[in-house]
């Protein structure tokens, strides 16, 4: 084994880290000890102080709390702890680690706040806390010191409140927020105010899975390629004028309080693949036109009072892979489906009669699931 006074790669480690090994290493810049099976660190970790740059201790099975001696590395610039067995607190030693970039504490165990202080981190790029059990409200100004971030990603906790306002993150560009308890309007994000137009580099949104509700009516001022918005209380949510249709390619607007009629719009987003608009409160309607989708491979319509027959020209779409249109009021027969690549087909809890037709039966066969 070669150890490095500049950079260590070490990999299929398993235990605890010696005592009075890795701390000698006064000069060590770059200590990457991810993907083995170390299960405690070493005592004097922390006393590698200000010469370290880039620390990776990720996919490990480490267990315990991090120290707020994690405030002695002052030049440290990348931090990745992730998928570990960390919990109890992040400290608020965090904060004193100004020349940070990177800071991944994802799959972990952390719980209560966010640090009041993490603001304070004013060039840092990625922000991933996800899969944790952080709890309480967005700190005060968490993102009034973020003017360089471009990847938020605290999916998987218990954050509670609202989002705090994002309009100054000219530099975001993937948000995911999933899977808390976030409430009241997503004004943070979805305010129809002129400051939100200017994230014109946002692709990626995932406000899923919270208790949001009211409008998100701009969340479609910037140009995102992924937006879901499933599982929420949203009503309504409208695209903005200045959305480019055209660079949507996954929209999961399902489980919210949508009512009136599916959006005219949506017939302009040529690159879609991934759409759901199941089960929420549309006013009945024939099949909406959305036959020039030829990127699309996934479509659920379930349980939006879908009336009428089901067009022929569905077929248009090539590449479906799923189509799901259950739970509504279509009527007449089964048209016959030639997409080639169609493996997931649900059309139960409908009105349908006749038979299916036998090009139809033929392809059943090759299907992962079906349902009548």
């Amino acid at each position: 084994m070669i150890w490095s006074a500049e950079t260590i790669g070490i990999f299929f480690l398993t235990g605890p880290v010696p005592d009075n090994t890795i701390g000698k290493l006064g000069k060590l810049e770059s200590l990457d000890l991810s993907m083995n099976k170390i299960t405690e660190l070493s005592s004097d970790l922390w006393g590698l102080g200000s010469s370290l740059k880039f620390l990776n201790l990720s996919m490990n099975i480490i267990r315990g709390s991090l120290l707020n001696n994690i405030g002695n590395f002052g030049n440290l610039e990348s931090l990745d702890l992730s998928q570990n067995s960390f919990y109890g607190e992040i400290p608020q030693g965090i904060s004193s680690l100004l020349r940070l970039r990177l800071l991944n504490l994802s799959g972990n165990s952390f719980e209560r706040k966010i640090p009041e202080g993490i603001s304070e981190l004013k060039y840092l790029g990625a922000l991933d806390l996800s899969i944790n059990q952080l709890n309480g409200s967005f700190p005060d100004g968490f993102s009034s010191g973020f003017k360089n971030l471009s990847y938020l990603d605290l999916a998987g906790n218990r954050i509670q409140g609202a989002l705090p306002d994002l309009s100054g993150l000219k530099s975001l560009t993937h948000i995911n927020v999933s899977e808390n308890l976030l409430q009241n309007s997503a004004s943070g994000v979805f305010q129809a105010a002129p400051s939100i137009v200017d994230l014109k580099s946002l692709t990626h949104i995932n406000v899923s899975d919270n208790l949001l509700q009211n409008s998100a009516s701009g969340v479609f001022q910037a140009a995102p390629s992924i937006v879901d918005l499933s599982s929420n209380q949203f009503s309504p949510i409208t695209f903005g004028s200045s959305f480019n249709l055209s660079s949507l390619v996954f929209l999961d607007i399902s489980s919210n309080h949508l009512d009136g009629d599916f959006s005219s719009n949506l017939g302009q987003a040529s690159s879609l693949k991934h759409l759901n608009l199941a089960d929420n409160r549309f006013s009945p309607q024939k099949f909406p036109q959305m036959f020039d989708l030829y990127a699309l491979e996934y479509l659920n319509l379930s349980q939006t009072s879908l009336t009428g027959n089901i067009p022929t020209e569905i077929s248009q779409i090539v590449g479906l892979r799923t189509l799901d249109l259950s739970h509504n009021q279509l009527s007449g027969r089964v048209p016959d489906l030639i997409m080639s690549n169609l493996t997931i087909l649900d059309f139960s809890a409908n009105n349908l009669t006749g038979e299916i037709p036998p090009l139809l039966v033929e392809k059943l066969r090759l299907m992962k699931t079906f349902n009548f």
